[in-house]
């Protein structure tokens, strides 16, 4: 049997990712949260990384740009969903060519953002990945 994808979730509010982290949780995924940049970095950098992230760039202790061009270089190869309320970043080129979706946030946002993880790591919608 194989282990359930690990979503990363990264959100300056702690009620955010309490919820995204109980709805990615109940469709079947393995979530763990960070509050930081700098714990994004670190959980990034885990043996056992993420299969995907999760991110609002508008982190504490980071700035969008920089954040999301650090994620890019150093871990190429995770998708990378930005979850925030204005999906304008993406559209810069130098972050459309990697990043894997933009979901903006509004009171349907977890249905569609479980949609995006879903068709990203190619999970069925009726099933968990185990």
């Amino acid at each position: 049997m194989s282990r359930p994808y690990k979503i990363l979730v990264a959100d300056r509010n702690p009620h955010v990712r309490r919820f995204l982290s109980r709805e990615l949780s109940a469709a079947g995924f393995q979530v763990e949260a960070a509050a930081s940049a700098k714990r994004l970095m670190e959980a990034l950098g885990d043996e056992a990384g993420p299969d995907l992230l999760v991110v609002d760039p508008d982190l504490p202790d980071a700035e969008s740009p920089a954040l999301l061009a650090q994620i890019r270089e150093r871990w190429p190869a995770v998708p990378v969903v930005i979850h925030t309320f204005f999906c304008e970043l993406t559209e810069q080129p130098q972050n459309l060519a990697w990043t894997a979706a933009c979901v903006e946030k509004n009171a349907n946002s977890s249905d569609m953002l479980i949609r995006e993880v879903r068709r990203l790591l190619k999970t069925p919608v009726s099933s968990s990945p185990t």
